[in-house]
């Protein structure tokens, strides 16, 4: 899983001139790429906690499902 800091690459390749559907056209190429690229990516964002959420939810995944090929023995009740 890739993570990417999306305040830093706006704040170097956005300027005040570029409007709000090219920002976006911009940003789903983006992630378009990186999904191409590197598979499952997730964007964030520090100051705006923009993608938090999704972080979370792909993270909690993820270590369930480290824990069970770790563990497979033992029993864990997630909730």
């Amino acid at each position: 899983m890739v993570f990417n800091k999306m305040d830093l690459y706006r704040e170097r390749w956005f300027d005040d001139l570029l409007d709000d559907a090219t920002r976006a056209e911009i940003e789903a190429d983006l992630r378009d790429r990186m999904m191409h690229t590197y598979g499952e990516s997730v964007f964030i964002s520090a100051q705006t906690k923009e993608g938090m959420d999704d972080f979370r939810e792909r993270l909690t995944r993820l270590i369930k499902e480290t824990y069970v090929v770790r563990y497979p023995h033992q029993v864990k009740a997630w909730g």
